[in-house]
């Protein structure tokens, strides 16, 4: 089993999930415990190709010297739970406003 530096702690995520009308109805900020890193297969060749892209056209970089590539085949697992829930406090002060509770009670707005 390898380790590799970003194994080696937590990794936080910010995962927003919207409702149906456009509002956030998930807004946590999540955090993965990685364990289980597995190295599948070892080292294959590789080869690096450049394309443009419209975010970052890396095809317009000049290779000057190429020193290699190499692929590996890993498996990694993650383990996460919610380190902070955005949307717990507006649900606990105003939980009238929820779109869910606006159609339960009939009043839309």
């Amino acid at each position: 089993m390898t380790r590799d530096a970003f194994a080696e702690g937590p990794i936080f995520m910010l995962k927003i999930i919207p409702h149906v009308d456009g509002t956030p109805r998930i807004c946590k900020l999540v955090r993965y415990l990685s364990g289980g890193l597995v190295l599948k297969e070892p080292d294959r060749p590789a080869a690096l190709g450049l394309f443009p892209h419209a975010l970052a056209d890396v095809a317009l970089l000049h290779v000057r010297s190429y020193l290699g590539a190499a692929f590996q085949d890993r498996s990694l697992r993650l383990a996460g739970n919610g380190a902070f829930d955005y949307m717990a406090k507006l649900r606990r002060t105003h939980p009238a406003s929820s779109p869910r509770m606006r159609r339960a009670s009939g009043k839309y707005a």
